[in-house]
């Protein structure tokens, strides 16, 4: 059986073309990233509340923001954590599923192995709003000015 399924697997990789190698279907193939989150909450990872969320901005990896957050309320995310990357995924309903956090619009993920994976599969599924360096995606560093 196990013979059998590497023999399927090798002959059905010499058939493919090259987009479908790379990743052209891949979309479809990839499992959810639903599959972490069990994990994420056992090593207690996910953080909630704004004060809180606020105290360890510098600690986060990302904040994930619900898609029934309103747009004035996902400018003021946006304004009060410049920096860290803000992806748009799930509802309320599935933030209380998966993390057991009540009425629970923002969640912050800390720093981790585990967070970085998370946060690689929800850029392919979920809608990234805000990158790690500004609002803009670019540096907002001021240039050096030498002394004369």
């Amino acid at each position: 059986m196990i013979l059998y399924y590497a023999h399927r697997v090798r002959s059905t990789s010499k058939h493919m073309n090259n987009a479908q190698q790379v990743g052209g279907d891949a979309k479809e193939d990839r499992p959810p990233v639903e599959r972490l989150f069990p994990f994420v909450r056992r090593a207690r990872l996910a953080v909630a509340g704004e004060p809180l969320l606020l105290k360890l901005r510098k600690h986060l990896h990302f904040l994930l923001v619900t898609e029934d957050l309103s747009p004035k309320r996902l400018e003021h995310v946006l304004r009060r954590f410049e920096g860290v990357p803000v992806l748009q995924y799930m509802d309320v309903k599935d933030v209380e599923a998966h993390f057991d956090f009540r009425n629970t619009k923002m969640v912050g993920f800390k720093k981790s192995a585990l967070a970085a994976s998370v946060y690689r599969e929800l850029k392919h599924v979920g809608r990234r709003l805000q990158s790690g360096t500004g609002s803009s995606g670019l540096s907002q560093e001021t240039p050096v000015q030498r002394r004369k």
